[in-house]
């Protein structure tokens, strides 16, 4: 499983520290987050079970603790400011 395999096994962490790849890694995450915001908003529309709505929230909070991570590493990688701590809704 992805989850509990070492991160390392998957790609090299040098390349981490390239400003890049951290952006290219914050605009997936950033994708993701719309991405689960919409199906949030869709699900609440049509009455579904508050069990799934939690489990998605759940799964936002951790993709805004991812971006707000990324964010860190790239202002450490670049002189300019990225603008925002969480993605655009």
């Amino acid at each position: 499983m992805l989850l509990s395999s070492p991160i390392n096994s998957y790609f090299d962490w040098r390349q981490l520290s390239e400003s890049n790849m951290l952006s290219y890694l914050r605009e997936v995450n950033v994708q993701e987050v719309l991405d689960w915001t919409r199906t949030l908003l869709t699900l609440r529309l049509n009455g579904l079970k508050s069990e799934t709505i939690s489990t998605i929230e759940s799964r936002r909070e951790t993709l805004f603790g991812y971006d707000g991570l990324l964010l860190d590493l790239l202002k450490t990688t670049s002189t300019t400011e990225v603008p925002s701590t969480e993605p655009n809704s």
